[in-house]
């Protein structure tokens, strides 16, 4: 190494007569080059091309740090698309589902740990080596363009002075806290206080007016946590430059501590959001703060420990904390959690306080002279899951009279796609989120990415007698046997879980790989792309193809449930059958052939029991208690009965 004030080290430039570390010139013009291919008119990408630009933006981005903030949809574009190879490889090729097994087989000896090491290795170049094409985000191109025309611009700084490196005591600190209406912030070493409330248009999308962020406009607490430390450092650099402050304490480049209690929020700071449009989108502007700026950019966590709190109102806090871990601001994105679940949480958080030094003379936050607020909740919970909605099946009285209206529409039409769907999700117990949405124009994301929550094509795979992977085409109905269904995401976290069903030659006319079939071959006529939801019928009034509805599907369901059941109190039918009669309709078909509670989990993808909540008492179960008994009933119900059993839904496992 040549011994210089002015060196290379690492890949960075390390000036210490300046005392900044920059990127080098050489690898600032390479990375010009590069950008020069991803143009504002690029739609697709591979893995291949995408992977070297993010790691030498990341390994930039550790001597400019406004630029981590600009890369939160490169990130989601990578990631997804290495899900989705994986997904296709898994799917295609049999060499590499082998290759997974070994990974997953516990090794005995020496040799098959290498064996296995060596699996790793294939799998991994596999999934990496793909040159399959994906889709380039659009808010990914804007984030190119962004870092493009900053890089071109020679007024702003790509260094990072080396006292914004090293550890070193804050020359001023700042505390900044917010809630569902308001935020607030001060800094006594700075001279500042403020205090904003939220306009009623952030108001009224936070979790007060929105119980989930089904249709993407939830504003969550750790935005507005995080628009208070910006808030801070705005506050903080108009201190340090307009006051004159760095030449009066002779500070070239001052630290700056901001305080937060919010973990998310703290993270999103210093590393830059992935998960959240809005937070990506308050990124950008700290970006631009951040730009040429002379201050320090640590932030971290205080935590008070809620010291000389009395316990009862520290159980205030910990039950509104347990109430937005109950809406989903938890670490899986989990909604409904149970009651165990919440009050492990509460415990836990207990736990932290005293390890942390709590302590009051009336005692612990949790103990039951203090608990009041949380055990409110608690019971809260226990009551909401010992009501389930309780929605009525779709029986065969019903599907016979769906068949014949879908029979007699055109096959495009809202009457013929719900018999289709309906006929798959008998099958699957589809959740309103993976097939359907609660508008007709508008389909709902994945929260932080612009992909499809719903079903969208490449999620289905078909496959003829002997497993092998059929075309979509209209011609290889007749090789068709099987179809393989991926849910993407879930409601309950297992995401990319993918479940087989078989061909259905007793009754073809409710068969659910024929009617998913059907379903792909619309689709294609339809035009419909590979990024949008395949739930989707052809409106003739509107003159255009639109997505299934929440609204539409229940109308249908409720009306030929008042045909079947001859009640016209629409009250009554209104909380008799809903979109969940189609989930409820899955577990009592299989509840009816007697299956083990076990299959029955599996197959229709629940984590606990919760599907014993789902079984009902109908006329199917009234007349197989009456033989349980040995009742003797007429030849008529015999007759019925058995005729019930044989149309009862088949279940074959591959």
């Amino acid at each position: 190494m040549v011994v210089n004030y002015c060196n290379i080290m690492l890949g960075h430039h390390v000036n210490t007569r300046k005392m900044i570390v920059s990127t080098p010139h050489e690898y600032l013009a390479q990375m010009l080059s590069m950008l020069e291919h991803w143009h504002k008119g690029r739609k697709t990408f591979t893995i291949p091309d995408i992977e070297p630009l993010i790691g030498k933006l990341g390994h930039m981005a550790q001597t400019i740090p406004w630029l981590k903030h600009l890369m939160g949809h490169l990130y989601t574009s990578l990631t997804s698309a290495l899900s989705n190879s994986k997904k296709y490889l898994i799917h295609s090729s049999k060499h590499f589902r082998d290759l997974l097994k070994l990974i997953k087989h516990e090794p005995d000896s020496e040799e098959d740990h290498m064996i296995s090491t060596i699996a790793q290795g294939e799998t991994a170049r596999r999934v990496h080596k793909s040159k399959r094409q994906y889709s380039l985000l659009k808010t990914a191109k804007e984030e190119l363009r962004i870092i493009k025309t900053a890089f071109l611009d020679p007024k702003i700084n790509k260094y990072t002075p080396i006292a914004h490196l090293i550890k070193r005591t804050p020359d001023g600190s700042a505390t900044g806290d917010s809630c569902l209406d308001a935020a607030g912030g001060y800094s006594i070493d700075m001279e500042f206080w403020w205090y904003y409330e939220w306009p009623e248009n952030i108001r009224s999308q936070t979790l007060r007016f929105i119980k989930n962020n089904k249709n993407g406009t939830l504003i969550a607490i750790n935005c507005l946590e995080y628009a208070s430390i910006i808030i801070n450092y705005a506050a903080s650099y108009h201190y340090w430059q307009t006051q004159n402050m760095r030449s009066h304490k002779e500070i070239e480049y001052p630290s700056v501590l901001i305080l937060a209690d919010n973990k998310s929020a703290e993270s999103w700071t210093r590393k830059g959001c992935k998960n959240s449009l809005a937070g990506r989108a308050l990124g950008r502007l700290q970006c631009a703060l951040m730009m040429n700026s002379p201050y320090c950019r640590r932030k971290r966590i205080k935590d008070p420990a809620f010291l000389g709190f009395h316990p009862k109102d520290v159980n205030w806090f910990m039950a509104t904390w347990a109430q937005s871990l109950f809406t989903g601001e938890n670490y899986n994105g989990i909604v409904d959690l149970r009651a165990t679940t919440v009050k492990g949480y509460l415990e836990a958080a207990q736990q932290l306080l005293i390890t942390a030094g709590y302590k009051h003379k009336e005692g612990l936050p949790l103990d039951k002279n203090n608990s009041k607020e949380c055990d409110i909740f608690i019971a809260k919970i226990r009551k909401y899951e010992s009501l389930p909605e309780k929605r009525e099946i779709i029986d065969d009285n019903m599907l016979e009279i769906f068949y014949k209206r879908s029979s007699k529409a055109d096959t495009n039409s809202l009457d013929q796609v719900f018999f289709d769907w309906l006929a798959v999700s008998r099958y699957t117990g589809f959740r309103l989120s993976e097939w359907a949405q609660t508008r007709k124009l508008t389909y709902e994301y994945v929260e932080g990415t612009e992909e499809s929550r719903a079903m969208i094509n490449g999620d289905w795979l078909c496959f003829d007698k002997e497993g092998k992977l059929l075309e979509k085409t209209p011609v290889n109905l007749q090789r068709l046997y099987k179809v393989n269904i991926t849910w993407r995401y879930q409601k309950n976290g297992r995401n990319g879980e993918t479940i087989s069903y078989w061909r259905d030659d007793v009754d073809p006319r409710f068969c659910p790989v024929r009617a998913a079939w059907r379903i792909l071959m619309r689709a294609s006529r339809l035009g419909i792309p590979n990024h949008e939801p395949i739930g989707q019928y052809y409106d003739r009034k509107r003159g255009h193809r639109v997505y299934i509805n929440l609204s539409e599907v229940e109308e249908l369901l409720r009306i030929v449930g008042t045909q079947t059941t001859g009640i016209t109190d629409r009250t009554i039918i209104n909380k008799m059958f809903g979109m969940h009669s189609l989930r409820v309709t899955a577990c009592n078909e299989l509840a009816r052939l007697g299956v083990k509670d076990s299959f029955i989990q599996r197959r229709l993808r629940w984590r606990r029991k919760t599907f014993l909540d789902y079984l009902r008492n109908n006329h199917y179960t009234a007349r197989q208690h009456n033989l349980s008994y040995n009742i003797k009933i007429s030849q008529h119900d015999t007759e019925l009965l058995n005729n019930l059993n044989n149309r009862s839904v088949s279940v074959s496992v591959q």
